[in-house]
C-alpha cells in the first residue's frame, strides 16, 4: 500500500481509491502526485479495454458477454490499482 511522502503515514486501500479522484493525503492534506513508476505500471490497464473490443469484433460476442467482460476488467482494475500506486511530493516527468 502507498505511503504519503510528506507525513510518511500509510494510506489504506479505501483511501487510495478515493485519492484516484482527489489527490490530497487524508492525514495531512498535502497534495500527492502519482509517481512516474506507478503511472507506467498503470498504463498497462489502458490496453485492456481495447483488447475486449477487438475480441468482440473478431469473435462476435453478444452485447451481454462484452458487458460482462468490461465489468470483470473494471473490478480487476479497481481491486489491484491501490497495490501499484506510489506517491511523490512533486509531479515527475513520465520519461
Amino acid at each position: 500500500m502507498p505511503t504519503c511522502q510528506h507525513c510518511k503515514k500509510d494510506i489504506t486501500y479505501k483511501q487510495t481509491l478515493k485519492m484516484i479522484f482527489r489527490s490530497k493525503c487524508p492525514s495531512c492534506g498535502v497534495k500527492q502526485y502519482a509517481s512516474a513508476a506507478s503511472r507506467k505500471k498503470s498504463a498497462i490497464y489502458a490496453f485492456l479495454y481495447p483488447v475486449i473490443f477487438f475480441a468482440n469484433v473478431f469473435f462476435n460476442f453478444s452485447w451481454w458477454i462484452t458487458s460482462l467482460f468490461i465489468l470483470i476488467v473494471a473490478l480487476i482494475i479497481f481491486s489491484t490499482y491501490p497495490f501499484i500506486m506510489e506517491f511523490s511530493n512533486e509531479e515527475e516527468p513520465f520519461w
